[in-house]
């Protein structure tokens, strides 16, 4: 489920503004100004935003990837297993990103499980402005993916 592209530019046209990372906050689980990198591949030092088509904040859906492991091995800005506690979020919970100095809230809506052969959740919308949290499920296992949708609430320079 989680391939690289050699070339961004091969997934879409959007320019991404040279935005190569941003941080992420979830007061909900305790994750603090946690980095992002754009089109990365390394989860070990990151969560990874997934072949980036779209930023967050403009329109389109916006993937994000990170681990997770046994809760009890969670530290909230370790990223070997930083997303453990994502599962747990409910429809209201609020999610900060920051992209160069400005702050968006989103706010969850809906979380769905799905097998690693449905990637039909990583097709991009661009009815509205979306962020998806993705990591694996059960704590410890490939087994699944949690998918956490989210939705722009609003811009708070």
């Amino acid at each position: 489920w989680f391939v690289t592209p050699n070339n961004i530019e091969e997934f879409g046209p959007e320019v991404l503004e040279d935005v190569k990372e941003y941080t992420l906050d979830i007061p909900k689980i305790g994750i603090e100004n946690a980095r992002v990198t754009v089109g990365g591949d390394d989860l070990f030092s990151a969560i990874v935003h997934y072949v980036p088509r779209t930023l967050p904040g403009k329109r389109g859906k916006v993937s994000l990837f990170g681990h997770s492991s046994l809760l009890q091995l969670y530290k909230p800005n370790n990223y070997e297993h930083i997303f453990s506690y994502v599962p747990f979020l409910e429809k209201g919970d609020v999610i900060y990103v920051t992209v160069q100095g400005a702050r968006y809230t989103y706010e969850v809506f809906d979380k769905v499980v799905v097998k690693p052969e449905e990637v039909e959740v990583l097709e991009q919308q661009y009815d509205d402005t979306y962020l998806d949290l993705i990591t694996c499920v059960p704590h410890g296992t490939y087994l699944k993916r949690a998918v956490i949708k989210a939705k722009l609430k609003q811009l708070s320079s």
